[in-house]
């Protein structure tokens, strides 16, 4: 097996990782750093196949696959259908297929194709939202505005996918932080993703959002400022049933709950935290 690493969203933990790419398609991102200097390729059906034997004698009953690496749902329809009727002849249970997907991967495909990966099982993608703000997009270097994210989400929910969204807090910076609380919360109620992922920027070394905190560009958030953007956020959201998971360790404050049923509960945990910064 190969020794790169291999990223997953972390509430895909118990969730066998089955390795079809490597690096991202975009690479673009001024936040991410994961895939810097690695070029994306597709791995040849040998290699699937040797770790999908590896999953069957330890794995036999597994009901879920995660693709990786970076944006695996890039390859066309046709592989990924390929690449379910390869694992479902050594894993018959699998009944998700799911990976890490972006709004351009999603823009590529027809209602028709979107509609036969549902019928695969290929869904629940995770996808790097990020922000419902046009202004955080731009600085995060995403490649699409709101409204375009917003519409390619509604259209797999209407071909029968669900999917999970990752949103960054504090990504359009200090002076935006309610804007952009208000703006991915509505991106967030009208599209009704299962789950929503939060986390804080890393702003690892070498990253161009690193490079704009040093040279003024970017203004990031205190602690104080990145837990009222996310009180605001949880306050907006709109989505019955929806997880919230902000367990990530990066995060100021960890929190896991449905909304609406533990929206208060949550925002209680915020505000005693809070009196930390003030």
């Amino acid at each position: 097996m190969r020794n790169r690493l291999i990223y997953r969203p972390p509430f895909e933990a118990d969730t066998l990782l089955l390795e079809v790419t490597e690096g991202c398609t975009w690479n673009r991102c001024t936040f991410c750093s994961m895939y810097r200097g690695q070029a994306f390729r597709v791995l040849p059906e040998e290699a699937v196949r040797e770790q999908l034997e590896e999953f069957r004698r330890y794995r036999p009953r597994a009901g879920r696959i995660f693709l990786e690496n970076g944006d695996a749902y890039a390859l066309s329809t046709e592989r990924l259908l390929r690449l379910a009727g390869l694992i479902r002849e050594y894993l018959p249970d699998v009944s998700v297929i799911t990976g890490y997907a972006s709004v351009r991967n999603i823009a590529q495909k027809t209602d028709e194709e979107l509609r036969r990966l549902s019928e695969e099982g290929i869904t629940q993608p995770n996808i790097g939202l990020e922000s419902g703000l046009d202004e955080a997009l731009s600085l995060l270097g995403k490649g699409y505005t709101a409204a375009e994210a917003e519409r390619e989400l509604l259209r797999m929910k209407e071909a029968g996918l669900s999917f999970s969204l990752n949103v960054i807090l504090g990504s359009a910076g200090a002076d935006l932080r309610f804007e952009n609380a208000r703006a991915t919360a509505r991106v967030i109620s009208r599209t009704e993703p299962f789950l929503v992922f939060k986390e804080i920027p890393h702003l690892d070394p070498g990253t161009e959002l690193s490079r704009m905190r040093e040279s003024g560009q970017f203004r990031e958030c205190t602690p104080l400022q990145y837990l009222e953007e996310e009180d605001a956020l949880i306050r907006d959201i709109e989505v019955p049933g929806c997880i919230y998971f902000g367990l990530h360790i990066s995060n100021i404050v960890r929190l896991l709950g449905r909304i609406p049923e533990d929206r208060e509960k949550m925002r209680d945990k915020i505000h005693r935290r809070m009196t930390e910064y003030t």
